[in-house]
């Protein structure tokens, strides 16, 4: 039986078909849209090109619709202007006819008068109403603010919206119907005097009684060598009872500064009889931190010598304060500087104001003597400094209540450089006031090398050594560095524990010199020590007991209260041969800079004394440091790592402007 499975005819007629019906159906496509290119399959790459060439037809026909907008928009501030023009036209010919008097009328010209205030409402009117899809174009809300000027970062602004011509300038008349009056800023609460309190350095005073017994036979005064408000309230307070090889320092005297509890101790041997005025001014001088003078004499003479001191437990030492302050009101005082100075021909006090150059300058009897009481004339009174300035006649002046116990403390000695240091600012306390404090000093403290000064027990005299760390930091501080005798001369080492915060120096108790244990102790690197006194080649004895290290620190501190000196840095720099430590201070970079000897040996070294003296030097600025009776060296080693130390006063003066 025959079967037909396929039609091979009938298929290739449908194939046919359906390709000649796809082609008809592309044709009308594009008879129909006009385009050739109406899907993706018909051409990908013509048409991504199209579409480009679309994309930039609408963005030309947007904009030359924005043109047309724009041009609709000229013609209605046109018509307007063209509006307020034909006013200005009729305003300018009804001021010109007025001008001939001598032909009108009065009634005539408030008629004329009329009609220009008709316009002027009328060019109003114009300015307000006009709108081109719901903005005013000329009423002025179409100019432009800018306060980028205010922001620091960007410097040079410019700002091109005026076409001034070629030349960038456009001359204008301007005629001055009255002279401007000037203006006066005060504060909601009124009217202020300028005013200012100048600090003095703190003082007081020790009384004592000579061995000839009976009634007080003299004072001891006693000043702080820098301005540094830190030193106001210090107590001082004499011990006897030492013996005398504790004190031999200053025959028989010695005075030490706590730092955390602001007392000056004065050290007296148990036979305070046999100490002369001398060796205990000395003994504070020795300090670096206060001054003493004295009314005695002969500071020496065996008559001199003390039996008791008067009160002495109770003598704080007080900062005295001067309030000036402008007899008048008003800003002409704001500004007005107040300066120290020595004469040394004068035979007063007295003081003088500039109103040129706003500054006020009392002048201080000189003298650069020892002894200001010598009758040289270096004696200045604080009482006879207030009375000179309240002479003058723009100023008045007082001491502060409570800022001197007694007219004892009231001396300014004329050859003590501290208080020729002294001066002050009125700032702008006359009208315009800031809401910022400014009640509070700038200052930076700066932390050295920790170490330890050790003193052995030799088989001749006693030897001293400086330990000092090769690092900054903590780490080194509360170090306790011990001394073991069981070891072998010449085979003597210093075992470092950081952990711990131990140092154990081993050595033979008999025959190991300080240069062997100076070497050991070398050896470690995270430790350097040095020789201060003595022989290196002496044998150290059996028993040597242990110290504990401690950190030394120095203040820089401005003078003046508030913000200036914020974020000043404290730089060290050390350069060979450079024996007197200076001090500089840089206002355009704001950095102050300490420079010491390069030197890495105990002679070549510099003391913290001498350093608060260099700071001291520099004008506006006071210098404080923890003596080495609370620790520590008490000396810089420029060749060493105290030379790398920097410090940053931060806005610990006023305060910062924040957001």
């Amino acid at each position: 039986m025959t079967r037909i499975n396929t039609n091979t005819s009938s298929l290739n007629a449908q194939k046919t078909l359906t390709r000649n019906t796809e082609d008809l159906q592309k044709a009308l496509t594009r008879l129909s849209t006009g385009l050739r290119i109406n899907t993706g399959k018909d051409d990908p790459a013509g048409l991504i090109a199209a579409e480009i060439l679309q994309n930039n037809i609408v963005a030309v026909q947007k904009a030359i619709s924005n043109t047309q907008r724009g041009n609709q928009m000229i013609a209605t501030a046109d018509s307007a202007l063209g509006s307020i023009g034909g006013l200005l036209h009729d305003v300018r010919s009804l001021v010109t006819e007025v001008a001939n008097t001598a032909v009108m009328s009065d009634e005539q010209i408030a008629a004329n008068q009329l009609q220009v205030d008709e316009a002027l409402d009328a060019i109003n009117r114009i300015a307000q109403v006009t709108k081109f899809q719901g903005r005013r174009m000329l009423d002025g809300s179409l100019d432009f603010i800018t306060d980028a000027n205010l922001i620091p970062q960007i410097q040079n602004l410019k700002i091109d919206r005026a076409n001034l011509g070629a030349t960038g300038t456009m001359p204008v008349m301007v005629e001055i119907a009255q002279a401007a009056e000037q203006a006066q800023i005060t504060t909601s609460s009124g009217e202020q005097d300028a005013g200012t309190y100048v600090h003095l350095s703190s003082r007081a005073v020790m009384s004592f009684e000579g061995d000839a017994g009976g009634a007080v036979t003299g004072n001891i005064y006693i000043q702080a060598t820098s301005l540094s408000e830190r030193f106001e309230n210090t107590k001082i307070v004499v011990n006897a009872g030492y013996d005398t090889g504790d004190l031999a320092d200053y025959d028989g005297a010695r005075a030490r500064y706590d730092t955390t509890q602001n007392i000056l101790y004065v050290d007296l041997e148990n036979d305070i009889s046999g100490v002369h005025v001398q060796n205990v001014m000395d003994a504070i001088d020795g300090t670096g931190l206060f001054k003493a003078y004295t009314d005695v004499a002969d500071t020496t003479a065996a008559t001199n010598t003390f039996e008791s001191f008067a009160g002495t437990d109770n003598q704080v030492m007080l900062r005295p304060t001067i309030n000036v302050w402008a007899a008048n009101y008003g800003p002409d005082y704001n500004d007005v500087t107040i300066e120290f100075e020595l004469d040394d021909t004068a035979t007063e006090v007295s003081a003088s104001y500039d109103s040129d150059a706003k500054t006020i300058t009392v002048r201080l009897m000189a003298d650069n003597t020892d002894n200001p009481f010598d009758g040289a004339g270096g004696l200045n009174n604080i009482g006879d400094i207030v009375d000179a300035i309240h002479g003058l006649d723009e100023f008045n002046a007082e001491i502060t209540a409570g800022s001197l116990s007694n007219e004892t403390e009231a001396w300014m000695f004329g050859g003590f450089a501290p208080d020729t240091r002294v001066y002050a600012n009125t700032g702008a306390t006359g009208y315009l006031k800031t809401a910022f404090s400014d009640a509070t000093r700038a200052y930076a403290n700066i932390d050295f090398a920790a170490g330890v000064t050790k003193t052995f027990t030799t088989d001749g005299a006693d030897a001293q050594i400086y330990i000092k760390a090769s690092g900054l930091g903590d780490r080194y501080d509360k170090v306790q560095v011990q001394f073991v005798g069981g070891g072998t001369a010449g085979q003597e080492t210093a075992e470092w524990d950081a952990a711990a915060k131990s140092l154990v120096v081993n050595y033979d108790a008999t025959n190991s010199t300080v240069d062997q244990i100076l070497a050991a102790i070398n050896a470690t690197d995270a430790w350097e020590a040095v020789l201060a006194s003595g022989s290196g080649t002496s044998k150290v004895d059996a028993s040597q007991s242990s110290v504990v290290t401690s950190t030394d620190s120095l203040i820089v501190e401005a003078i003046e209260p508030g913000a200036d000196f914020n974020n000043m840095q404290v730089v060290f720099e050390s350069k060979m041969g450079h024996a007197t430590p200076t001090a500089t201070y840089d206002k355009a970079t704001n950095t102050f800079t300490i420079t010491v000897n390069h030197d890495m040996t105990a002679a070549g070294s510099t003391s913290l004394a001498s350093l608060v003296g260099a700071i001291n030097q520099v004008e506006g600025f006071a210098g404080y440091y923890n003596t080495a009776s609370q620790g520590g060296v008490g000396r810089v080693f420029g060749g060493g790592v105290d030379a790398l130390v920097v410090g940053n006063t931060g806005s610990s003066g006023g305060n910062a402007l924040l957001d």
